[in-house]
């Protein structure tokens, strides 16, 4: 350590003294810093007590002046113990033995024998420090063998200024801490090996260390490897804190590890005791192999500490090159070879070949192992690239014989090229002793793989397979090989037609016979030559050999791969019937036959014979559409079960007769013809029972006819066979019948019902629905019709049968079949538009087609209308509560006969040209239907009359006191054109004289012609009148309500009262409001003179002129009704 004290000060430093502790495990500072931990980890050892002292004066612009410091300037003393007493460091001014706490007072002396149990030392300056100088000085220190980590030392000096001949000393100083930390080399190595296994467990030597296999073979996947990881301590210090980065690579899997240590060195990998201490973590990838900052734990020099890690090398890892690095990470110690900590060990993982060598007994060239039999003990030889068998360790040859499942496998290979070799000789497939030879080759790996590639398969893979590390196995390599099959036999002449072989019929010579797959397709035999067509031979023999057993993806009736033989007739000759006999030696098999050929097999059983071959027939159908032609198209049906005749004559001069029926085609045919003329003939009656629609026809084979009711049906037709055209499949017949359609229109929403009701204003929605039906006798087809929509209305949808084009107003049904008695319908929404209002429109649908002829004209049309327009309507009612407005407890008249005016007074005329009139039911309703926005009068017919006899008028629709209303319709329809009647009321009695004064009539005679004057509640004169002779008065035809009733007082005369005020009911008739008249008692009057005859006129409240007008427009009305007449329509009360 080199330790300086400096005056830093302007003063001479005195009084100095300096303190130092050497470190050791759980030291603490020196002074001021005493309460804080150092940290060292080991003590060092002081060397020698021979110190040298330095002065250095530093001045400024001047270089450092250095001069020896005498011995006598300085005190030097030691310590043993770890907490002597010092202090001087510990506070300002303080003795030596003052503290720290706890401290041995007085341990301070000269240097002990041995300098290793040295613990501190105290230096003593003898005079006082200048201003800039420095006391220097090097204590030397040796590290023992066992340091680790960090060794930490710090000085404290205590000092002080002299002022007025007095010390004053300064605060004590600590300098911050100075470590020593030593340095080792530690050197690693890693290497990997196969270690010896015995299953899964490892084989280990007399020390219990896993041993290794001394191999050149690669590795595979599954092996145990051992890793090695092994640290020596190369000093000169001991290593500790160790700790190894050391993560395994992902081609391996982790099995267990342990620690082993050789502290003499010994050996190399260390197969010493195991050291339980240290640990490794597979999954960190982290060895923990020494413990670190322990004192004498650690590695000596020369040691050895080795990780052994075992491990399984993962499947799917062929191919690839395993490196693991192993790193050692900082130490304890100062690492003084850095380059030494760092080693990895790497291995390569082999590849693989493999394959199966399998009987193909289909011949499918693919391997399927539920059908397939493997050959077991075929011999397979590894070659190298260029074909040259490669030797293993001893020089011999590489092989390999495939196992009970037929594989083979190659393992251990290094990524190289190889080739593939079968040797052929006896070999077991399914049990049994086979010789290879005796069978062809179907697939071989890289010259036959599929069966177009026959006969190319070679015993040696033709190309070398590189096994890398992107493809380290390769698989599939696989042979295969079938026993050949073959088929023939005899084609003979079937002089008898019983398609049996007998002893007297002979073999036909130069048959062309053919062997395709099931398709028709050709063939290849195994040794991949196309099949080729062959000729029977002098004696009718023919063969096809060396055949494979099966054709591919071709499937016969029974479920099986199959050949096909064909056999082609010489002209004139046709087939016989086919397998006539139960020994199947002895028939025919027909022009084809499907022939399955297992492994080996030869069938010889594939025979034909011939016979003549002429035919006669074709088809008989029902041409549903009319359309006429030889052949059914759309909706026609095959005529399925009609006898047909063919009548010939034999060359002997006997004529005979053959029957046959159409099938479910209504096809029919006569085969095995001889050349010669022939009838043929439709059975009239057969074809009445199974067509009875039949009853015209479109097509003979002379032939098209043209169908019509009542048509002749041509049933028979002539043929005459020849060599060379010995075929006649032209006799066709197509027959048809007839059919009516009818067609129906009308409204079916609103219905019938509500039609009366309904406004068919512009905007309202009407449905029309069209029904067609069939009446037959037959079917129908191509049926359409037209439905042009009229003016006044607009499409808005259709939904129903068939379809509907509001363009054209077309009802396309063409596209379906109608039976007879079937009805088809649609539905044909429109809107009433503004040209329907007022107008009748009428719809017109019409039957434009059918494809069949004997429809019925008459019934190809039908309509249907309505009026158009807006709706006028309203209720009468007895308006008993004088309301002007309806009440629904209020009386409605039934039967008024209301009429509807123009403008101008004119009735508004009806579709037939008659006046619109309408009787209100029995809630008083009323409705005009169907008119056209214009101004309108309705009017009350004969309002004096019936139930409204004797009553007057209240509301007029928007007036009052009248029988008729003026009515607009511009866009809408009107309702609430309502007519309010009533009984009117009577107020009256007498005014009189009361000559006994006593205010009661006593038969006192009257007061005539005194005025009498009626107001109603608001003071508005109603009416006024003049009493009659005998003093009487009456107002009559009043509205109920509240009345005042006012005299006149003539003169000279004196009344109790002058004004009356009364409440009438409808129909009342209030007589009780009488003025008596007194004289005054001054002398008696002049009598009056007579009084003058008034004609006696009612009082009428409401007989104004508007009144008198509607009591005219009454007049005129009933008049016209008595020319009009009546016209009822039911309408709901609004």
């Amino acid at each position: 350590y080199r330790f300086t004290v400096a005056n830093a000060g302007n003063a001479p430093l005195t009084k100095v003294v300096a303190y130092d502790i050497l470190p050791y495990v759980g030291d603490v500072g020196v002074g001021p810093a005493s309460s804080q931990a150092r940290g060292s980890s080991w003590q060092p050892f002081l060397n020698s007590t021979n110190w040298t002292f330095q002065s250095i004066k530093e001045k400024s612009g001047q270089d450092p002046e250095t001069s020896e410091v005498p011995a006598s300037d300085i005190t030097i003393q030691y310590t043993t113990v770890e907490n002597p007493c010092r202090g001087e460091v510990m506070s300002v001014g303080g003795a030596m033995n003052d503290g720290p706490a706890g401290c041995t007072p007085d341990a301070w002396g000269a240097a002990p024998a041995d300098l290793k149990t040295v613990k501190g030392f105290r230096l003593v300056m003898n005079r006082d420090i200048e201003v800039g100088e420095k006391i220097q000085f090097v204590a030397t220190m040796t590290s023992p063998v066992n340091a680790n980590l960090i060794a930490w030392n710090s000085v404290a000096m205590s000092g002080g200024v002299t002022e007025n001949g007095k010390v004053s000393y300064l605060q004590p100083n600590e300098a911050p801490k100075v470590g020593i930390n030593v340095s080792s080399d530690v050197e690693l190595k890693k290497t990997v090996a196969r270690a010896k296994m015995n299953g899964d467990e490892p084989v280990r030597d007399a020390n219990g260390v896993i041993e290794t296999v001394e191999s050149d073979d690669v590795v595979m996947p599954g092996d145990y490897m051992l890793y090695k990881v092994s640290l020596k301590a190369k000093g000169p210090a001991v290593a500790s804190g160790m700790n190894v980065a050391d993560a395994l690579p992902s081609g391996v899997e982790y099995v267990s590890s342990e620690t082993r240590v050789c502290q003499d060195g010994a050996t190399n990998p260390c197969t010493g005791p195991v050291y339980a201490t240290a640990s490794y973590d597979a999954a960190a990838g982290t060895w923990s192999a020494m413990e670190s900052g322990i004192l004498d734990t650690n590695l000596n020099v020369g040691g050895t500490e080795t990780l052994y890690v075992l491990v399984k090398v993962k499947p799917s890892t062929e191919g690839s090159t395993i490196t693991n690095t192993a790193t050692l990470g900082k130490f304890d110690q100062i690492d003084s070879n850095p380059d030494n900590n760092k080693d990895s060990a790497t291995f390569k993982v082999g590849g693989t070949l493999s394959g199966t060598i399998y009987n193909d007994a289909d011949a499918w060239w693919t391997f399927n192992e539920d059908k397939e039999k493997p050959f077991e003990g075929v011999t397979v030889r590894l070659l190298d690239a260029d074909g040259n068998p490669v030797k293993d360790a001893s020089g011999a040859d590489i092989t390999t014989k495939t196992d009970a499942d037929g594989k083979y496998t190659f393992t251990r290979l290094p990524l190289s090229s190889y080739k593939v070799e079968v040797v052929a000789g006896t070999v077991k497939v399914d049990g049994t002793d086979v010789n290879l030879s005796d069978y062809k080759q179907t697939y071989g790996y890289g010259s036959s793989t599929k069966r177009s590639e026959a006969g190319k398969g070679k015993l040696v893979t033709p190309t070398a397979i590189e096994l890398t590390a992107a493809a380290p196995n390769a698989t599939k390599i696989d042979f295969a090989f079938v026993k050949p099959a073959s088929v023939g036999n005899f084609v003979w002449f079937d002089a008898n037609k019983d398609g049996i072989q007998d002893a007297d019929e002979v073999g036909v010579a130069g048959v062309t016979v053919t062997l395709t797959d099931g398709a028709g397709n050709p063939v290849i035999d195994l040794d991949g030559n196309p099949v080729k067509p062959v000729t029977t031979d002098a004696n009718g023999k023919y063969e096809f050999t060396n055949l494979m057993p099966n054709v591919e993806r071709i499937v016969a009736n029974a479920g099986e791969e199959n050949y096909k033989v064909t056999f082609t007739p010489p002209a004139g000759y046709s087939a016989t019937k086919s397998y006539a006999a139960a020994d199947g030696e002895k028939d025919s098999n027909g022009t084809e036959s499907n022939v399955t050929l297992t492994e080996g097999q030869n069938d010889e059983t594939v025979d034909f014979g011939l016979v003549a071959d002429g035919t006669i027939g074709d088809t008989l159908f029902w041409d549903v559409d009319n359309n006429g032609g030889s052949a059914p198209s759309g909706a026609d049906k095959p005529l399925a079960g009609v006898t047909v005749k063919l009548t010939y004559t034999t060359p002997a001069g006997v004529e005979k007769t053959l029957t046959t029926v159409t099938d479910e085609n209504g096809k029919y045919s006569f085969k095995d013809l001889a050349p010669g003329d022939y009838v043929v003939t439709v059975d009239k009656a057969s074809l009445a029972t199974v067509c009875p629609e039949c009853t015209a026809q479109t097509h003979a084979p002379s032939g098209d006819l043209t169908a019509s009711e009542g048509q002749e049906l041509s049933l028979t037709s002539k043929v005459t066979l020849s060599p060379g055209a010995m075929t006649n499949n032209d006799q066709d017949w197509a027959f048809t019948g007839l059919a009516d359609t009818a067609i129906l229109k009308a409204i079916t929403d609103p219905d019938e019902a509500a039609q009366a009701s309904f406004e068919f204003t512009p905007g309202a929605k009407v449905t029309y629905t069209l029904t067609l039906t069939n009446n037959g006798p037959g079917v129908a087809t191509g049926v359409k019709a037209s439905d042009e929509l009229p003016s006044g209305v607009s499409f808005v949808e259709a939904q129903g049968d068939g379809s509907y084009d509001p363009a054209t107003g077309v009802w396309d049904l063409s596209g379906l079949t109608l039976a007879k008695g079937e009805v088809k319908k649609i539905a044909i929404t429109v809107e009433v538009t503004g040209e329907g209002a007022g107008k009748l429109v009428t719809n017109v649908a019409r039957i434009t087609h059918q494809d069949q002829a004997g429809d019925d004209p008459t019934n190809n049309e039908s309509s249907a209308s309505f009026k158009g327009g807006f709706n006028l309507g309203g209720t009468i009612y007895r308006d008993s509560d004088a309301s002007y407005s309806k009440s629904d407890s209020e009386q409605r008249f039934a039967g008024v006969t209301v009429a509807l005016l123009n403008e101008d007074g004119t009735p508004v005329l009806d579709s037939e040209g008659n006046p619109m009139t309408a009787t209100t039911d029995e809630k008083g309703a009323y409705q005009f239907v169907g008119l056209a926005p214009a101004s309108y009068r309705v009017v009350i017919v004969d309002p004096d009359k019936g139930d409204l006899a004797g009553l007057i008028p209240t509301q007029a629709y928007t007036g009052r006191g009248a029988t008729e209303a003026a009515v607009t319709i511009t866009n809408a329809s009107v309702q609430g054109v309502d007519f309010g009647l009533l009984a009117p009321a009577t107020i009256g009695d007498r005014v009189w004289y009361d000559e006994d004064g006593n205010g009661a009539d006593n038969g006192e005679p009257g007061a005539p012609n005194v005025t009498v004057i009626l107001k109603d509640a608001n003071g508005v004169e109603v009416a006024r009148t003049t009493t009659d002779s005998d003093g009487r008065y009456r107002f009559t035809g009043l509205i109920p309500g509240t009345y005042t009733v006012d005299i006149e007082v003539p003169a000279g005369y004196n009344a109790a009262t002058t004004s009356m005020t009364v409440t009438v009911g409808e129909g009342e008739e209030l007589l009780t409001v009488d003025f008596p008249l007194t004289l005054p008692p001054a002398p008696t009057p002049t009598p009056d003179p007579p009084a003058t005859t008034v004609a006696k006129v009612l009082a009428r409240t409401g007989s104004d002129a508007s009144v008198l007008g509607g009591m005219a427009a009454m007049a005129a009305i009933a008049g016209f009704a008595a020319l009009a007449g009546k016209r009822r329509r039911d309408r709901e009360d609004a």
